[in-house]
């Protein structure tokens, strides 16, 4: 947890230091949410995370210039994401959780 706070610490000084030259509100960007669900994504296997992060990462970079080419709605990576998000979660509640029906059973008398 020592390392991967320094790292991500280091990760602001550079966005803050290189990128926009100052410290603004805003300056997460909500990188804690997708780093969340890249992390619940790839069962924490952190060679899957690799993948996964890549995955999401070419999602929003290239909705951004879908947006730009072809005129699309703000929010098109969001949906993207979501698209393979929901069908992953309700996958997991199927294979986590079984259904079942509680009825009056009749017991056999002899």
């Amino acid at each position: 947890m020592l390392i991967s706070g320094g790292i991500a610490g280091l990760a602001g000084v550079i966005d803050s230091a290189a990128v926009t030259h100052q410290l603004t509100k805003g300056v997460d960007a909500g990188y804690g949410f997708t780093g969340i669900i890249i992390a619940w994504m790839s069962g924490l296997n952190p060679i899957a995370s690799i993948f996964i992060a890549l995955l999401m990462a070419a999602l929003e970079t290239g909705s951004d210039a879908l947006q730009i080419t072809l005129k699309l709605p703000a929010a098109m990576g969001e949906v993207l994401q979501g698209l393979i998000l929901i069908p992953l979660l309700a996958g997991s509640v199927f294979t986590e959780y079984k259904l079942r029906i509680l009825g009056k059973h009749k017991e056999i008398s002899e």
